[in-house]
């Protein structure tokens, strides 16, 4: 993108003008959507190892559903990247990803079994890793090198600042004695 289609900055600016003026609307956007679904993410992530319990299992049921969430999400990660790079359809391939995160959330509050909640968990981290690099690549490509550094920043305070806040809210909200409540907290929020 060249820099004649964005308007110039001054430092009589404001931040959010500044910001607005160097960043186009997908940066921006895309740094939202990714604040609101990692907040619902981290809602329920820390319950997850009492929800389990809660259905009983037991602490080798959380390690095979934290290896199964980090070996689908590098895996589907990767395959992503392929698809995005031959097929070039990186909006669709990003609405995909999240659409299946969010979808897939409110329904592991009818999780019976910890068998399901692996299975909706995994699920849930097919959809992280189709989204993640078309995702990457779409800023990249909706930005000019001069402005990647803005770029990342804006969809990597989203994540930063949604962990902790969000983890905070679900507690605010749910009711500790009914974990599984989480999931429809989560789903409010992304």
């Amino acid at each position: 993108m060249s820099d004649s289609s964005l308007p110039p900055t001054t430092p009589n600016n404001g931040l959010w003008q500044q910001i607005r003026a160097s960043l186009p609307r997908n940066v921006i956007v895309l740094g939202i959507v990714s604040f609101l679904t990692d907040a619902s993410t981290d809602m329920m992530y820390w319950t997850m190892p009492f929800f389990i319990a809660l259905l009983g299992g037991g602490f080798v049921w959380v390690g095979i559903i934290e290896g199964l969430r980090d070996g689908i999400t590098s895996f589907v990660t990767i395959a992503s990247g392929f698809v995005s790079d031959r097929v070039g359809k990186r909006k669709a391939l990003v609405g995909l990803g999240y659409g299946i995160s969010t979808v897939v959330k409110p329904i592991l509050a009818f999780a019976a079994v910890p068998w399901q909640v692996a299975g909706l968990l995994g699920l849930e981290r097919v959809g992280k890793g189709i989204r993640g690099a078309p995702r990457d690549a779409l800023v990249a490509g909706s930005v000019g090198p001069e402005h990647f550094g803005k770029a990342y920043f804006c969809e990597g305070i989203a994540k930063l600042v949604a962990s902790p806040l969000f983890g905070l809210l679900y507690f605010l909200f749910a009711a500790p004695e009914h974990p599984e409540s989480g999931a429809h907290v989560a789903f409010g929020f992304g």
